[in-house]
């Protein structure tokens, strides 16, 4: 990891010249190497977000991929498929490591690879700015949204690598905790409680110094670290304070588009449709305008010979689809599926951009998101009123208007049930669904087994490879990183 960790020190200085491809606010053009020496300079570090190229620039935008294949979500049918899929690194994720170490003995991890850069920038901006050059109040605002940027990269390499928050997360080994851009300090692995501890310090501090609301929806808000700090504590089995900041960030921003405007109802129940002019969007409507996107995130991009998380990868079957949405009135059906071919082979149109062809999914906060986490959280506090109004809330936008009607629920299981169900229709193809099965297994004791619908592989709860492993490069590199279990 040292190794990699000094490449990221050469890349944070020539980021700056690389932002000269990017839109008017990333311009700059410097001679060589270029320290941060204002906060100019550390704005176009934060806003280098680099998007639809397949080189190894870390950014601020790129974080994780690997989830899409490990869920129930990702599942393939058929022989040619699974032919298809052993020729890739895909099957090991698909297999969640079963056949062997996940990465070869000199192989890189682009998942760890992409959250540590994003980490190591934010603690080059939250280290550097106190002593650059430029207005105090907007030293804070980039000291705090690299913090959120921090914590969202830890909370997910967390949960990739770690075990489920639990009772003993306490022992329970988690991630190295990089605080610093010093070379020289051990990596041992801090815990999952040490690490979740960090994850809300930093939030909660950066939600102090951030605005309501930016100019870019990558850069983060209040909004954007409230709804983290809503994701963590659900992470948690804390429901209480998971709903107290979910209603926070909702106070902020809380707009969802209604499909039955925005979609072109017409073209809906076409066999096959490209989404061309599925929108009544303008051609140049892109994520970036979304206004459902509170903190905009999306998956890694690829290492040489790897393969990438473009979301045309995103496969599923009918089963998955068919018993999930209902297929003639959920608007999200046609949204997020496409029929590959005569067998219905379904793929996760949507996903990458959800107005346009987009190129990798997006993974960040939405409002969606964060109005499921206060229904699940208001559903197992017994507030079931409570969550059937956000869950009809979602479904009066989603579903066609003449097949509508309002869910009503009479019990703290029967709601929790709807909240679930809704949350998977709405969330697939988000990047959340591993998190989710993981926490429920953890927490709720759901006794949930993900079944491979081709192989008949099975992930059963308590089985080790729900946890990820290490690559053997960094512990071969820092042997104070210990592996996990069962590699």
């Amino acid at each position: 990891m040292r190794k990699s960790i000094k490449y990221f020190s050469i890349i944070i200085f020539s980021i700056i010249a690389l932002s000269s491809c990017e839109k008017d606010f990333l311009d700059i053009k410097p001679k060589g190497k270029v320290i941060p020496q204002s906060t100019d300079d550390y704005r176009k570090i934060l806003d280098l977000v680099v998007q639809n190229n397949v080189g190894l620039i870390p950014t601020i935008l790129r974080t994780y991929g690997i989830t899409f294949y490990l869920s129930d979500d990702y599942q393939i049918f058929d022989t040619a498929s699974y032919d298809a899929l052993l020729t890739t690194d895909r099957y090991e994720k698909y297999t969640w490591a079963k056949d062997g170490y996940l990465y070869k003995e000199d192989a890189e991890d682009i998942d760890w690879q992409a959250m540590y850069a994003q980490i190591y920038i934010a603690n080059s901006v939250i280290n550097g700015v106190p002593d650059a050059s430029g207005p105090e109040s907007v030293k804070k605002t980039l000291i705090a949204e690299a913090k959120v940027h921090r914590a969202f990269c830890y909370l997910a390499l967390v949960n990739i690598y770690a075990k489920h928050y639990s009772s003993s997360a306490s022992s329970d080994l988690g991630v190295p905790l990089r605080l610093d851009i010093l070379l020289t300090i051990s990596l041992e692995r801090a815990t999952v409680e040490e690490v979740y501890d960090q994850i809300i310090k930093d939030l909660e501090d950066a939600a102090e110094d951030l605005p309501a609301s930016q100019d870019y929806n990558h850069r983060p808000t209040k909004a954007a670290a409230y709804g983290l700090l809503a994701r963590t504590y659900l992470y948690q089995g804390n429901y209480a304070e998971a709903l107290n900041y979910a209603n926070l960030c909702l106070d902020i921003q809380d707009h969802l588009y209604d499909l039955n405007v925005e979609m072109i109802i017409d073209t809906i129940n076409d066999e096959r449709y490209d989404g061309t002019n599925m929108f009544n969007f303008e051609n140049t409507f892109t994520s970036w305008m979304d206004e459902e996107i509170i903190l905009h995130k999306t998956t890694c991009t690829r290492t040489s010979g790897g393969s990438s998380y473009h979301y045309s990868y995103m496969v599923t079957t009918p089963e998955v689809v068919e018993n999930l949405y209902d297929t003639l009135n959920d608007l999200r059906f046609r949204l997020k599926f496409e029929k590959r071919n005569e067998d219905e082979y379904y793929t996760a149109a949507e996903v990458g951009n959800r107005w346009s062809n987009g190129y990798y999914p997006v993974v960040g906060v939405t409002v969606p998101e964060i109005l499921l986490t206060r229904a699940e959280c208001n559903a197992r506090l017994d507030h079931y009123q409570d969550a059937m109004d956000d869950i009809n809330a979602i479904r009066e936008k989603r579903l066609k208007s003449d097949a509508y009607a309002p869910l009503t629920a009479s019990s703290r299981e029967e709601a929790v049930e709807i909240v679930l169900l809704e949350r998977r229709r709405e969330l697939w193809g988000r990047g959340l669904r591993w998190f989710d099965l993981k926490r429920l297994n953890a927490i709720e004791n759901a006794n949930i087994t993900i079944e491979r619908s081709f192989t008949g592989q099975q992930l059963v709860p308590g089985d080790s490879h729900w946890v990820m492993p290490i690559a053997n490069l960094y512990i071969t590199q820092n042997p104070e990183i210990v592996q996990n279990e069962g590699y």
